[in-house]
Order: structure tokens, then sequence, then C-alpha cells
């Protein structure tokens, strides 16, 4: 008996590692540096995002695997995603479909926010002579990119949660 690993699992735990990676890590060291005075180091900070990053991508994947409604969720992400409803979506998804809505429109500020809350640890950081020197500049303008790229992609997103919520509308309106 072989198990079956659905793809869109994977990558619905593997986004919010990544960002977990890309965000956490660089952080927390830069927090160690401008409150502890210690010295920066890249090896801990590669380390530090890449253990929390595994951390949350296992307890994304056990949450997907034991909770129902984490899998809705995840179908409701994946239809957005793809920009089309399935066939048999009912009315049952109206309400899932606005809450993704709700969510794109938070993540849409909150993730840009973040990302730069961090990008201004890692410059002040970078500023301290324990700092982490020259390519952290390369770094910040990294987090600040990642920060409009995601905006921008959740801005999107939401407009196509929107049309798709009308679509289902409209097609469950004559029924």
């Amino acid at each position: 008996m072989t198990a079956r690993v659905d793809r869109g699992q994977l990558s619905d735990a593997l986004w919010p590692a990544a960002f977990g990676i890309a965000l956490f890590g660089p952080g927390m060291q830069a927090t160690e540096v401008l409150s502890g005075g210690e010295a920066w180091s890249w090896v801990e900070a590669v380390l530090r995002g890449g253990f929390f990053g595994a951390c949350v991508a296992l307890a994304a994947m056990v949450y997907l695997r034991f909770s129902a409604r984490a899998r809705e969720r995840a179908a409701v992400e994946r239809a957005v995603s793809a920009g089309a409803l399935p066939d048999d979506a009912g009315a049952e998804w109206v309400g899932r479909l606005a809450a993704e809505r709700r969510r794109v429109r938070s993540d849409r500020f909150a993730v840009p926010l973040f990302s730069a809350a961090v990008a201004v640890l890692v410059a002040a950081a970078a500023l301290q002579p324990e700092g982490p020197g020259g390519w952290s500049w390369l770094y910040v303008v990294g987090l600040l990119a990642l920060g409009v790229v995601v905006g921008l992609r959740e801005h999107r997103r939401s407009q196509t949660a929107e049309r798709l919520l009308t679509e289902l509308r409209e097609r469950l309106a004559p029924a």
C-alpha cells in the first residue's frame, strides 16, 4: 500500500516554511546584535531559519493531514491560485471564498509590513560594529522586494477570489 502525496499539500506547507526561513533566522540574529551586542553569524541565521522553516513545514503538513478544515481551506487556496472553481463547488464554497478573500486582503498588508520590519532590523544591525557587514544590504533590499512581490501577488489573489465569489453566486442564483 503506497501513500499518495497531494502536490498541493506539499506547496501549502512549503510557502510558510520559506517565509519562516527568510524572515525568522535573520530577524532573530538582528535582534541579538541590537539587544545583546553579539556578533552577527550568517551560519546561525541560516540554521535558525532552517530549523524554524522545517518546524513550520512539519506542523503545516500534520495540520493539513489531520484537519478537514485545513484541507478545505487548501482546496480554496488552490482554486484561487488556479483562477477557477471546481465543478462540484456548491453553496458551502460561498463562505469559504469569502473567508479566503478576507485572509488574502489581510496578508496583502501584513506580510509586506512584517518583511519591512525585518529589513529595518537587519539594516539597523548592519550599522553596528558587530553587524553583518556589506552583503547584508543586499539582503535588506531582497526583504523589501519580497514584501512588494507578496503584496502584489496577494492583491491579484484578492481580485481573483472576488471574481470567483461573484461567479459562484451567479452559478447558484438560478438554483
